[in-house]
């Protein structure tokens, strides 16, 4: 019984194959360590959410954001903190940053 060595041809097709069959697992590492990473992002952005975010927010919003109100500003028509600003003067706006502040510290 003779062994005898592999053809040249059979050979190369050999090598192109392993060098694909190499080249898959790198793909297919890379992209499991894109699915770790993505779950682990997943876990963490979502296990410090508060259950009380949306009440909060949908509180803030209905103090301050009042959508077609024609007694308060509608803040949902701003385009640019200026045109919010516009009608004060520097001084009026000082005294409302400040009293802003003393609210705030209270």
């Amino acid at each position: 019984m003779t062994i005898t060595p592999p053809k040249p041809a059979e050979l190369e097709q050999a090598r192109q194959r392993r060098m694909k069959e190499i080249a898959m697992f790198d793909v297919l590492r890379e992209l499991m360590m894109y699915i770790l990473f993505v779950m682990i992002l997943v876990v963490i952005s979502y296990s410090s959410q508060d259950r009380a975010a949306f009440a909060f927010k949908a509180n803030l919003d209905n103090s301050f954001i009042k959508k077609g109100d024609i007694f308060q500003q509608d803040y949902t028509m701003v385009s640019a903190a200026v045109s919010v600003l516009s009608g004060y003067s520097r001084y009026q706006l000082s005294i409302k940053l400040t009293v802003a502040i003393v609210i705030i510290i209270r």
